[in-house]
């Protein structure tokens, strides 16, 4: 069918998902400096074995180019593409697709649509944890059932992507699956129907999210919704064999979101919730956070609290590249730390000092980790005790109000050392460089 004309996006809309994307220097083929993605339509259509993907991305020129490189997977093959309406061609080195767009003006916008189809699947992730051992990225378990994880990368394996943290942006998608399933993305649902033997369910991301942070799981899952103290939904889907988690997945969401409203301040997006999938890992998938049932039966109070904490600190607040990975699990570890141990006699700094230098032996100090050993303990542990050490010296008052002043003034935003560390100083009228520098260095 011919591509239909892009819809007409409020400007608001456009000009949240604007960002300054960077090179990043520990996974530099992800990062495409020339493109600022500000929002991506997905229609996504899953049989079961095959996937067919349109994607519409409006985009700004971040700097004068010829082309735009976008990652997506090279099992995934791309049958056409327009650019503001007219057909450009497309180059497949490796896991990229280079469209050669002629001359485009740094600050100009474009829509670019691009069909394609084939049979994803994941890669594998530069790290040595055992939970990331299934790869990154689009996984089929083996009840046919479909999760991704994505940290640091593998929304490449799925549609065509300016993979990197650097670049937020907004999010529609329509997912079309087999009657009998359901499509599960990020943020609200706000249509499903049955089509020509299809679920189809259509979903609206409400604020910009890094690449990373987008997820989709298909099954034959059924929701619930709980109110939360402020008024917003937290969503629960869950497969079949899952169900028996219910009860207690909704009971410890209202705990933890309701300690995270007074610790951390205002939920930062309109909705929150949690997919229960297939997978060994969890993650802090924006709005609709993505974990294993395994360890949701295992770990389920700090595992859901640590990801809710996310919400706040990784997501609002995100890192500029990958460098910067200790800004969102140092928080996140702090605040599960301060819910699980609120006496603070488990997680002092002595303590935390202890497992950091042992930590560092494995992977590496948390600001200069081994890029192979990504997600490694360092880059919690030792962020967290720096924030430890730092609520010691400033008082738990004075800590507190830093702890919820920092998502809330760097709302949508992506930031590194430098951003924090000035910001840090700021706050507290001193220079904390010793402080970090001892922790993450």
């Amino acid at each position: 069918p011919a591509v239909r004309p892009a819809p007409v996006l409020p400007e608001a809309s456009l000009v949240a998902g604007v960002s300054t994307p960077v090179e990043d220097p520990y996974y530099p083929g992800t990062s495409n400096p020339e493109v600022d993605a500000l929002h991506y339509g997905l229609d996504l259509d899953w049989d079961g074995r095959t996937l067919r993907g349109v994607t519409q991305l409006t985009f700004r020129a971040a700097r004068d180019t010829t082309t735009i490189r976008l990652a997506l997977a090279r099992n995934l093959a791309v049958t056409s593409a327009t650019l503001d309406g007219r057909a450009v061609s497309a180059r497949r080195p490796g896991n990229d697709v280079v469209f050669a767009t002629g001359s485009l003006a740094q600050g100009s916008r474009h829509v670019l649509v691009i069909r394609y189809v084939g049979r994803p699947g994941p890669v594998k992730a530069p790290s040595g944890r055992p939970d990331m051992t299934e790869g990154l990225g689009w996984n089929r378990s083996p009840a046919g059932n479909v999760y991704t994880f994505q940290e640091p990368y593998g929304a490449f394996t799925w549609y065509p992507v300016h993979d990197h943290p650097s670049d937020k942006a907004r999010y529609d998608a329509t997912v079309r699956v087999p009657r009998g399933q359901v499509g599960v993305f990020n943020g609200t649902l706000t249509k499903t129907e049955s089509l020509r033997g299809k679920t189809v369910t259509r979903w609206h991301l409400d604020r910009p999210a890094a690449s990373y942070l987008i997820t989709i799981a298909i099954g034959a899952y059924r929701q619930t919704s709980v109110r939360m103290p402020d008024g917003k939904p937290f969503t629960i889907w869950l497969l079949p064999a899952h169900e028996k988690l219910r009860p207690a997945i909704a009971k410890e969401a209202l705990r933890s979101y309701s300690w995270l409203l007074k610790k951390a301040g205002p939920y930062p997006f309109a909705s929150s919730g949690v997919v229960v999938v297939e997978g060994a890992s969890a993650m802090e998938t924006q709005t609709m956070i993505t974990a294993g049932y395994g360890i949701m039966q295992t770990e389920l109070n700090p595992v859901l609290l640590h990801e809710l904490a996310h919400q706040w600190y990784g997501n609002s607040v995100g890192p500029i590249d990958w460098l910067a990975v200790w800004l969102n699990e140092g928080w996140a570890t702090r605040m599960q730390q301060d819910y699980e141990d609120p006496q603070g006699t488990m997680f002092d700094a002595q303590a935390l000092d202890t497992m950091c230098r042992w930590s560092r032996v494995i992977a590496g100090p948390a600001g200069r980790y081994d890029p192979k050993r990504f997600a490694d303990d360092n880059v919690y542990i030792c962020p967290a005790g720096m924030l430890t050490e730092l609520r010691d010296k400033v008082g738990v008052a004075a800590y507190d109000a830093i702890a919820q002043a920092w998502p809330v003034e760097h709302r949508d935003r992506t930031v590194n050392r430098a951003t924090f560390l000035a910001w840090l100083n700021e706050k507290t009228g001193q220079d904390q460089s010793d402080l970090l520098r001892r922790w993450l260095d």
